[in-house]
């Protein structure tokens, strides 16, 4: 797990930390769902906090952040893959138009862990998001 921060000033006194997660540090309702289950999940000034919570200029929002596991019920299998953009986060591949995006046997969904292993290591799972 990592941690997203971010400095409390006047523009963001008197929202809520929920709307501060969601709409500063652009985290999903099931990431600030996830952080809420964890003891030090989300901290103002280094103590927990609950995101009803209203913020004042000055403290420090941190939030913990990261991947979650995912099926392993669906082996990798390999294809091709073309990758447009790439960094910590994210990744933005090209595929097929008529390839299904979602984690099934013989889709992308399975062919990125057979990408991803191999050449880095560490185990990425699939969170496809059509734009």
């Amino acid at each position: 797990m990592r941690r997203l921060t971010l400095r409390l000033g006047e523009a963001q006194a008197g929202r809520t930390v929920h709307t501060l997660l969601r709409q500063e540090l652009l985290l999903s309702a099931a990431s600030v769902r996830r952080a809420k289950t964890l003891p030090d999940g989300i901290l103002l000034d280094g103590q927990p906090v609950f995101t009803n919570q209203t913020g004042r200029a000055g403290p420090l929002l941190s939030v913990a952040v990261g991947d979650v596991a995912g099926s392993e019920q669906i082996p990798p299998v390999p294809g091709p893959l073309t990758i447009r953009y790439e960094d910590e986060d994210l990744v933005v591949v090209e595929k097929e138009g008529a390839s299904p995006s979602t984690p099934a046997r013989g889709t992308m969904g399975t062919r990125w862990p057979t990408f991803c292993w191999p050449t880095t290591g560490t185990r990425g799972w699939w969170r496809p998001s059509i734009r």
